[in-house]
């Protein structure tokens, strides 16, 4: 293995590096590193905050469909129970029942209901 001192790693690796270095090289490897910071944190901002967008969304949106699945189940039950007393009440079910024109008692038996 061949004996590489630390001056000739330095001289390999000037070697790279433009010979004529100005003013105007400097200033621009200074304003690049300084300007890529803020892009960094801003990349990584914008990556956080897309993330909790869009957890926040889906807590809003389940919240929304439980909502209204509670609200279907309720009218869903009001209906059964609507039904329940529709088929157990007897005059109801008598009136139903007759079709056409309704003769006196027929009539009477409306008004009851209507009253009630």
């Amino acid at each position: 293995m061949p004996n590489i001192s630390k001056g000739m790693v330095e001289l390999k690796i000037r070697s790279f590096l433009p010979k004529n270095r100005s003013l105007f090289y400097r200033w621009l490897l200074s304003y690049i590193s300084i300007l890529i910071i803020p892009v960094i944190i801003s990349g990584v901002v914008s990556v956080f905050s897309e993330r909790l967008m869009r957890d926040e969304t889906n807590r809003a949106n389940t919240a929304t469909l439980k909502q209204v699945r509670q609200t279907i189940d309720e009218m869903t039950t009001s209906f059964e129970k609507i039904a329940t007393q529709i088929s157990i009440d007897q005059s109801l079910r008598s009136v139903l029942g007759t079709r056409g024109s309704y003769d006196g008692a027929g009539q009477y038996s409306m008004y009851t209901l209507m009253i009630l």
